[in-house]
């Protein structure tokens, strides 16, 4: 018999030496693969169960619906991978530049095999999510922690986190109209509300005006888009600083050269153009003020140095330069003109929302002139009426404006086009400085 006072972890040795064959007691077993699996699949169902029951909403309207590349009766064709993932071609403005035609394939598959019924398309996005959620409890379990509780935890995490579902830009949206529409006395707040739903237009169109069409307000019965779009025009005046005013011409851009547009934005298509160029007189301003105080930085540093570098005056000299000073100055008093400085610097000075910038304001990146005369061109070619109805209301300086800059967003495209070009040669690294590049409406300069 055992005795009583061994421990239950201990092996027990026999009186000749040897040891019994009983393996010592092991700690608490390890997870099995199996029942991790069938806990993750049944949080990610838990989860995302109910959607099954759904219908298509928000994006799934133009990424299936009216998508056509994947809608019922659209024949398989080369478009699916030249295209967007709402069926836009890749070259087009108003393109997401979301490339997925794996994913749209999916979709087209989806209506291959079972139809339109959103049940099919929702119980295959959660099938693949649990594939997915499993798939990364394995890989963390045989690459990363080599554990797999951990590798568990981190799997259920990822299954049951909010992130995968994508209502992010509509409650954005709907939270900024609500506070935009109770009434906003200073225009900083009004242009931030207006600058968030721009965003959203300059992401996703489609989906901006669907949740525009979608949201009902208490104080505010019926659609709000009409009163969105008109707030807009009334307030384009108030951006100010290069960067709202680059995102409001692309969302007004983005809004004439809509195919299916709203009837608010037919209601004032006599302030769209107007409007814009009136923010491209606005980007002249910041320009040139931003010229001027690089200037006078360099001017500066310019007399500091030299200042720095001269030799010691004698005395004699220095009551010569204060003489000469003197009569310079032909009897304005040294008050007034540093007054005078320190009243231009004020006004000369950006504030911060002015001075606020993005990697969207980057010289590389979208090019605010050829962005709206690409936009105007095309609804030239394609509906020229509503061309007109956009060119109609045009002095006849605003006319020479629209010409101006029509111009310079070609000559802006040859200088970026030249500098691509010797960049991939292997020859200059242009610097990318971030600010907006020199110009002079009715001229343009000529190539050296």
């Amino acid at each position: 018999m055992p005795d009583a006072r061994e421990r239950p972890g201990q092996q027990r040795r026999r009186r000749d030496g040897g040891e019994h064959l009983c393996p010592r007691r092991r700690g608490p077993r390890a997870l099995p693969a199996a029942g991790a699996a069938a806990l993750l699949a049944g949080a990610s169902c838990l989860c995302y169960g109910r959607s099954l029951q759904g219908e298509f909403v928000h994006d799934d309207v133009w990424a299936i619906v009216n998508n056509p590349d994947v809608r019922p009766g659209a024949p398989l064709r080369w478009g699916i991978f030249t295209n967007d993932f709402w069926g836009k071609g890749m070259a087009e403005n108003t393109s997401h530049k979301s490339y997925r035609p794996l994913c749209v394939l999916t979709f087209k598959l989806n209506i291959f095999l079972t139809g339109m019924n959103p049940f099919y398309f929702h119980a295959v996005n959660v099938i693949l999510h649990c594939l997915v959620t499993l798939m990364l409890m394995y890989t963390c379990d045989k690459t990363v922690f080599k554990n797999r509780g951990l590798a568990f935890v981190k799997a259920l995490l990822f299954a049951v986190h909010p992130v995968h579902t994508e209502a992010c830009i509509p409650l954005f949206v709907q939270l900024v109209l609500e506070r935009l529409t109770r009434g906003v006395k200073t225009s900083e707040l009004r242009t931030m509300c207006l600058q968030v739903t721009i965003a959203a237009l300059y992401y996703n169109p489609d989906l901006l005006l669907h949740t525009l069409e979608r949201i009902q307000l208490p104080h505010n019965p019926g659609p709000i888009t009409v009163q969105f779009i008109n707030q807009w025009m009334n307030d384009t005046d108030y951006f100010l600083g290069h960067h709202d005013r680059k995102m409001c011409i692309i969302g007004l851009s983005i809004l004439f050269e809509l195919q299916n547009r709203p009837p608010a934005v037919d209601a004032v298509v006599g302030q769209i153009v107007p409007s814009i160029l009136f923010l491209y007189l606005g980007l002249k301003q910041v320009c040139a003020t931003r010229q001027l105080v690089n200037r006078e930085d360099r001017s500066k540093a310019e007399k500091v140095d030299i200042e720095e570098n001269e030799e010691i005056s004698s005395d004699e000299e220095d009551t010569n330069v204060a003489a000469q000073a003197m009569q310079a100055n032909n009897g304005r008093g040294g008050d007034e003109e540093e007054e005078e400085d320190d009243w231009d610097e004020e006004v000369l000075e950006e504030t911060a929302l002015e001075g606020f910038s993005t990697p969207l304001d980057l010289d590389n990146n979208v090019d605010e002139y050829q962005f709206f005369t690409q936009a105007l061109l095309t609804v030239q070619n394609r509906d020229a009426a509503w061309y007109q109805l956009l060119l109609v209301p045009l002095s006849e300086d605003q006319k020479r404006t629209l010409q101006e800059v029509n111009t310079l967003a070609e000559h802006r495209r040859t200088v970026a086009e030249a500098k691509k070009k010797i960049e991939q040669q292997g020859g200059f690294m242009f610097e990318n400085k971030g600010v907006l590049s020199a110009f002079n409406f009715g001229t343009v300069p000529g190539n050296n």
